[in-house]
């Protein structure tokens, strides 16, 4: 016979799951748990490797972001691109990565038709750090799938960044990519800052992208895959996003090294670079690859001085009102062209 629990009881039980909870919050403060109010995440005390499920819950977060902003379809033709180029190359400058910033050629910022099945397929954008920053023409492809993707707007600025990197790109791979994310993350949240709305779908795209890429790294480190693919059904549902997946898998079993280094390059290494330094060196990073001088004007005179450290404040400020932006974002929504 099921007994009816009394009053008392029910008191004594509730009070023993509440200590047990306020218990495993304090074992977890002592082994380093934090909660973080800029990235919405709780942290496992490791600063030197991201945890999938740290990976995890900023994926969610900005999955939540990106499925409450209406669909947005960024416009993408020859003079889009080249008024992208205008918009964006100052800010470069503005916010402290180079001075003076540097433009390609105008002749050379536009589309390009990738003949490689390779390319075609995984070369979204690519510059030559000096005269060009190309996007692959599918995107302007009405007829591909990756027509007008999401991400366009933040990969045409990742390619704009390995311009500004200059002679500074023939560092390691692993070094100029970071530091072309890094950039492109900083620039795009000080574009939403100064209330272009355009950048934003693109920019929380691009967040929720690195998370979950980040994610997949750390299943594939844990030998557990079947957390991912879980994480993954769960933000991306439905049998074609399944498809996308399988086909990917497929094609990456074949270069396993490969796919590490597209993870680590683009997504875990400049997201545990932001995030150690937004939280711990006050929005302060070192050690880009990028021009060692920057040139300075002091009265009349100019002259070039040394810089080493960039801030990243206006990530760090979007990262910590993304949800209050997101909801204030919709009464202009779509961006207007005034």
């Amino acid at each position: 016979m099921k007994e009816q629990m009394s009053r008392r009881t029910a008191l004594k039980w509730g009070l023993l799951g509440l200590e047990t909870v306020t218990l495993g919050k304090a074992i977890q403060f002592l082994e380093g748990y934090r909660y973080d109010s800029t990235f919405k995440v709780e942290f496992d005390g490791n600063n030197e490797r991201l945890s999938f499920n740290e990976c995890a819950q900023l994926a969610r977060r900005f999955d939540r972001l990106y499925d409450s902003l209406p669909e947005s379809r960024p416009s993408m033709t020859k003079e889009d691109l080249v008024n992208w180029a205008v918009e964006v190359i100052p800010m470069f400058e503005y916010e402290g990565f180079v001075a003076p910033a540097r433009w390609p050629k105008r002749d050379e910022v536009g589309f390009f038709a990738f003949a490689s099945g390779g390319d075609h397929n995984h070369i979204l954008g690519r510059s030559n750090c000096g005269s060009y920053a190309i996007l692959n023409y599918r995107v302007a492809n009405e007829h591909s799938s990756w027509f007008q993707d999401d991400d366009t707007i933040t990969a045409f600025i990742h390619e704009l960044a390995h311009v500004q990197q200059g002679p500074e790109c023939a560092q390691s791979v692993q070094r100029v990519e970071n530091t072309a994310q890094i950039m492109t993350l900083e620039v795009s949240s000080a574009l939403v800052n100064q209330g272009n709305l355009e950048v934003l779908p693109s920019l929380i795209s691009e967040l929720r992208g690195m998370a979950i890429s980040s994610a997949y790294a750390a299943a594939l480190e844990d030998k557990d895959l079947g957390k991912y693919i879980h994480l993954r059904g769960q933000l991306s549902p439905g049998a074609i996003s399944r498809a996308k997946f399988e086909k990917s898998t497929r094609r990456w079993s074949e270069n396993p090294a490969r796919l590490k280094d597209i993870l680590n390059f683009y997504n875990v290494q400049p997201l545990l670079m932001t995030m150690n330094a937004i939280r711990f060196n006050n929005n302060q990073i070192q050690d880009l690859a990028l021009p060692r001088e920057q040139l300075y004007q002091s009265g009349s005179m100019l002259s070039y001085r040394p810089v080493k450290t960039y801030k990243l404040e206006d990530l760090a400020y979007f990262l910590k009102n993304a949800e209050a932006i997101v909801v204030d974002s919709k009464k202009d929504w779509p961006p207007l062209k005034k």
